[in-house]
């Protein structure tokens, strides 16, 4: 490389895209010879990549020194860029970085700042903001922490104003969105992301004047706005009520997230085309929310979408509806809930099938044994006729699932079923199901009562595999899934009672099994060993091991 003219190895440092991890390795670079060092220090690209590939930690998280190692590489870094634009991710922008940004300030197109002290890293980008930044496309603005023995609760920081005279190019905004209540129109701004302020205690945004009409007022002076992110707000006052109607004919993508009344709240002022991607998530929800959908919502949803697809994931803490237009447009209702909350899982469950039931295709996934009962299940083997996609985990298919498929019912509405994916827990033993094989009646119900399935600390070998195939097998040769089927996933569920699993000889030879008395059956058979973790916390998690297919 050493014949090689300064222009080749500058247009070789130029496309190697540095990061300050890597600073150690650029200086090694300059120390190969003086002829690199020199080519490198005037190959501005090269230290522009550098700034925009790293993220420039100022300060540690519980330091107050500024790091001088850091320091001293970002200034060379910008120096050394010469006049391209700037693309800066910075943690803790005090009054040293701002006065140093100062003079380069023209060439900054991408601001993205997360502050931790308000009483010492606030000023700093006050300063920077009302300076002007003419070539600003994107400003992102976070507070995310705070000094925990700062307790001066007469202080206040004035956050920095938004002014399109400062910013005339700007694209992007990501601030909480009480400060952008204060901001001047926008006209040139195309994606709005709202979040929290995590320095309330001290900043401006507890102000009266920042209410929800002065939001919304904001809002409307940005005609040319293409997506709009809501994390959180409006947090409205007492008496903090308007009729304002904020009319965002050019948006095309909605994310609101909080609880159901401040979505609620939100929507109800805003007005927007029929096709838009919508994404509401909803915490904590109850299953409620698709009832009392405000009618924009609701005609998005129901009307214009000409929706084609829907799926429904069901998961211990959370369930989310996802609406597919016949236009590319999505929209994704997911409502989050406490763990003992089985009545919201069923009851969005169930609004989903009233409102879904003539959809052409409907997937539908469920995870944990619990979270939905078998009147709800039944209700939605029946009235999806379009169902092509089931998922189960966690509950053993020779439940619920089997009967239901045997049945003349079950054969009459799961007629479109693709993709099918059940769980084969051993911990059920066979002998429990052999007079059961017909489907006459639901497994869970024994002696005519509610009564618990009895488990037994079955190992998973060859007669436990052969019994449940022995099961399976008949309902896949039936009419009409021998013909739609395309697709069998069986999810293998390692004991709960003695904590076995098989490990991958066992598997090989389940699989095996599996495999052999299967595959005539289906286009497509896969094997998963399904491992469900310890709940430390209310939530339920899995792991999925994929082994090959023998």
């Amino acid at each position: 490389m050493q014949r090689l003219p300064p222009e080749a190895l500058m247009h070789v440092f130029s496309h190697i895209r540095p990061k300050l991890a890597h600073f150690d390795w650029v200086c090694n670079i300059m120390a190969v010879c003086r002829r690199w060092k020199s080519i490198l220090l005037r190959t501005p690209r090269f230290w522009a990549d550098l700034i925009e590939g790293s993220s420039w930690h100022f300060y540690g998280f519980y330091s107050i020194r500024l790091d001088a190692d850091v320091w001293r590489r970002f200034r060379f870094a910008v120096v050394k860029s010469g006049r391209l634009p700037l693309q800066l991710y910075i943690t803790c922008l005090d009054d040293r970085v701002a006065d140093f940004l100062l003079p380069h300030r023209c060439r900054i197109s991408t601001l993205v700042i997360s502050q931790k002290y308000p009483h010492t890293h606030g000023p700093g980008i006050n300063r920077l903001v009302r300076a002007g930044l003419p070539g600003l496309a994107r400003l992102s603005i976070a507070y995310v922490h705070y000094e925990a023995g700062y307790t001066d609760r007469d202080f206040r920081m004035a956050y920095p104003r938004i002014d399109s005279t400062l910013m005339p190019q700007l694209r992007a905004l990501e601030i909480p969105g009480h400060h952008f209540a204060g901001a001047n129109p926008l006209p040139s701004l195309r994606h709005l992301t709202l979040g929290e302020c995590g320095w309330q205690r001290w900043c401006s945004c507890g102000s009266e004047s920042h209410s929800l009409d002065s939001l919304l007022r904001a809002l409307e002076q940005c005609h040319a706005l293409e997506t709009l992110a809501v994390q959180g707000v409006p947090v409205t006052h007492d008496g903090d009520t308007t009729d304002r109607v904020v009319r965002l004919n050019g948006l095309r993508d909605l994310r609101i997230e909080g609880t159901a009344q401040s979505i609620f709240t939100y929507l109800t002022h805003l007005v927007f085309a029929p096709t838009i991607s919508l994404y509401l998530s909803i915490t904590p929800g109850d299953g409620t929310f698709l009832d009392v959908l405000p009618p924009n919502v609701e005609v998005a949803m129901l009307g214009a979408y000409d929706t084609q697809r829907v799926h429904f994931r069901g998961l211990s803490r959370s369930c989310s509806v996802d609406i597919y237009g016949a236009h590319g447009q999505e929209m994704r209702i997911t409502e989050g809930r406490e763990e003992d909350e089985v009545d919201g899982y069923d009851r969005q469950l169930l609004q989903t099938v009233g409102l879904f039931s003539q959809v052409p295709r409907v997937d539908v996934e469920l995870h944990g044994q619990e979270s939905a009962n078998t009147a709800t299940l039944q209700e939605v083997w029946s009235k999806f006729r379009r169902l092509r996609s089931f998922r189960m985990a966690d509950c053993d298919s020779r439940l619920y699932l089997l009967p239901f498929m045997s049945s003349l019912e079950g054969q009459q509405s799961l007629h479109a079923l693709e993709h099918l994916s059940i769980t084969w827990d051993c911990a059920y033993d066979g002998p429990f199901f052999m007079n059961r094989r017909g489907g006459e009646r639901d497994l869970i119900v024994t002696n005519g009562c509610n009564a618990s399935v009895p488990v037994w600390p079955t190992p998973y070998d060859a007669s436990a595999c052969e019994a449940f195939c022995d099961l399976l097998a008949p309902v896949l040769a039936s009419e009409p899934f021998a013909d739609s089927l395309q697709c069998l996933e069986v999810l293998i569920c390692p004991s709960p009672t003695e904590g076995y699993t098989p490990g991958a000889e066992e598997m090989a030879a389940i699989q095996g099994l599996l495999h052999e008395r299967l595959d005539p059956l289906v286009r497509e058979l896969a094997v998963v060993l399904y491992r469900r973790r310890i709940r430390t916390t209310l939530s339920r998690q899995a792991v999925v091991h994929r082994y090959p297919q023998a």
